[in-house]
């Protein structure tokens, strides 16, 4: 994700979890990646910069090993890397903002990865919790006992693959257990009726 929309959606929504379990897994993963930066497994570049506002014209170079060691503060801002540990201006969990004191002003911006190295190194491209789906809540099964006892006696008669079908189409915003299907009709065929 872009930086700022990154910070909103930590900030903001936390893509539908809780908002410590999403810090502490994007800080999990920044270690993660620099233990693979720091054992050569895995490329990095970005700017490396000598002033705390980045202001100066840094060329793009390589991460070295010893300071994928160092530099392993997360810099939401600048999609950098500061040195220290943790992922920096996003708010703790009573929602003051962390102003920590930065050791050094060197720093890098603009970090890059070479993914086809985290494959290598037993990593996997991140994906955006926003891009999967959210989960369905399974139906309470009295729920979907009721709806079956309120269908008329021939739909009732349908086999399992049919009333499975009639019940995710009937509970849309649930998800329907085919085992909930086969408690209802025990000793039923699974598959379509034939017509005869």
């Amino acid at each position: 994700m872009e930086k700022q929309k990154l910070k909103s959606a930590l900030v903001g929504a936390s893509f539908g979890y809780a908002y410590n379990d999403v810090k502490g897994k994007l800080e999990s993963a920044i270690e993660r990646l620099l233990d693979a930066v720091q054992s050569e497994q895995v490329a990095a570049q970005g700017r490396f910069h000598s002033t705390i506002q980045g202001e100066d014209d840094a060329a793009n170079r390589i991460i070295e090993s010893h300071e994928a060691r160092d530099y392993r503060a997360f810099d939401i801002l600048s999609d950098g890397l500061r040195y220290g540990r943790g992922v920096l201006w996003l708010p703790d969990e009573s929602n003051d903002y962390e102003h920590k004191r930065l050791v050094k002003q060197q720093h890098f911006s603009d970090v890059m990865i070479f993914f086809p190295d985290l494959k290598n190194a037993g990593l996997q491209q991140g994906t955006s919790p926003a891009a999967k789906q959210a989960t369905k809540r399974t139906i309470p099964y009295g729920m979907l006992e009721a709806w079956f006892n309120a269908l008329p006696e021939d739909e009732q008669l349908l086999s399992q693959y049919y009333l499975f079908k009639a019940g995710k189409n009937a509970f849309s915003e649930h998800e329907v257990p085919r085992e909930y299907i086969r408690r209802l009709t025990p000793g039923r065929t699974r598959g379509p009726r034939r017509k005869s």
